[in-house]
C-alpha cells in the first residue's frame, strides 16, 4: 500500500476519469444487469463474504457505488428500509439513477469527495462497497470514518480490491498495451484527458495492509480472495484496448465473450486450484 500520495490531485484525477471515462460505458464493458438472478447472486456474494446473512432492515449505504451494480441490486432485494450511494463522481450517479428509475426502484445519491462521509455517526446498518478502496489517497484513514458511521455491532463488506500480487501479474502483461496508448495519445491533435493508471488504481494490499487497515479498528474481520483469468485479461488487455480500438458493437460482444470464458476458466480452474497469495481480487468483511 502506498503512503505519501498527493491526495488532491488523486481525488481530482478519479472524478474525472470516472466522469469523462468510465460512466458512460461501464455497465456495457462489465456486462452488469440487475436480473433476479443477478439480485441473487449479488446477496449470497455479500453473505459468503460476511458469514452471515445481511441486516435484514434499516440502512445501507454502497460507498463508491459508480453506476450502481451493487445499490441498485440491494434496492430490488427489497430487505432495506433505504438505500443510498455515494460517490466522487457525478456522472456515474446519473447514470445510476436512471437505472433505478428504468428498474422502478429508489436509491438515494450523494456526490462525496470520500474523505468525510455525509452521515451522523452510527447511523447505519450496513456499509458496502466494490473496488473502491484502491483509489482512495488514504485507505486507513477513510476506514476509520467507516467506522464512525456504522451503528455498534454493524458490518461491513467490500468486495474486488486488488492484491499486490494480482496487480503485479496484470501491470506486467498489460505494459505493451499502456505503451502503445502513451504513443497514441502523444501523436493525437486531439486533447484527450490524460492519465496515469497508477494514479487512477493507486493501491494494491496484502495481508499486512489488511492488518493495518482493519484489525485495530474493526472486529469478525474475514479476508477471501479469487479470481486471476478474468481480472488479470480484463485489467491488462480489455481495458486497454477499448482505449485503443474504436468503439464497434461486433468488439464489445468479442470482449464480453472473452470475459465470461474468463470467469468460467476461474470458477473451474483456478479458484479451487490456485493458492489465497496467487488470486488477484480481494474481500474485507468485518464489524464495528
Amino acid at each position: 500500500m502506498k503512503t505519501n500520495v498527493d491526495k488532491l490531485k488523486i481525488l481530482d484525477l478519479n472524478r474525472r476519469f470516472h466522469d469523462e471515462v468510465e460512466a458512460d460505458n461501464y455497465d456495457e464493458r462489465m456486462g452488469v444487469n440487475h436480473s433476479i438472478l443477478e439480485v441473487r447472486n449479488t446477496v449470497l456474494e455479500l453473505e459468503s463474504v460476511l458469514g452471515r446473512p445481511l441486516p435484514a432492515k434499516g440502512r445501507v449505504v454502497d460507498l463508491g457505488a459508480g453506476t450502481g451494480n451493487i445499490s441498485i441490486k440491494l434496492a430490488l432485494d427489497g430487505r432495506f428500509e433505504k438505500v443510498t450511494a455515494v460517490d466522487i463522481s457525478s456522472k456515474s450517479l446519473q447514470v445510476l439513477e436512471s437505472t433505478a428509475l428504468k428498474h422502478g426502484v429508489e436509491v438515494d445519491t450523494i456526490v462525496s469527495d470520500m474523505q468525510k462521509l455525509p452521515f451522523e455517526t452510527n447511523s447505519l446498518d450496513l456499509v458496502v462497497g466494490c473496488a473502491f478502496l484502491h483509489h482512495l489517497p488514504d485507505p486507513v484513514a477513510f476506514m476509520l470514518e467507516v467506522r464512525r458511521v456504522l451503528k455498534p455491532e454493524a458490518p461491513f463488506i467490500i468486495i474486488g480490491e486488488p492484491s499486490y500480487f494480482g496487480a503485479a501479474v496484470t501491470n506486467m502483461v498489460k505494459f505493451p498495451l499502456v505503451l502503445i496508448n502513451r504513443l497514441r495519445n502523444s501523436f493525437s491533435r486531439e486533447r484527450l484527458f490524460h492519465w496515469e493508471h497508477d494514479q487512477i488504481d493507486v493501491h494494491t494490499f496484502s495481508h499486512d495492509d489488511i492488518a493495518e487497515i482493519f484489525n485495530s479498528n474493526f472486529k469478525e474481520i474475514r479476508v477471501s480472495s479469487e479470481g486471476f483469468a478474468e481480472p488479470v485479461i480484463d485489467q491488462a488487455a480489455l481495458v486497454p484496448l477499448r482505449h485503443v480500438l474504436p468503439d464497434y458493437l461486433p468488439l464489445r460482444v468479442i470482449f464480453t465473450v472473452i470475459r465470461k470464458v474468463a470467469r468460467f476458466t476461474d470458477y473451474l480452474i483456478f479458484n479451487p486450484l490456485l493458492p489465497a497469495s496467487m488470486k488477484v481480487t480481494l474481500k474485507i468483511s468485518g464489524s464495528s
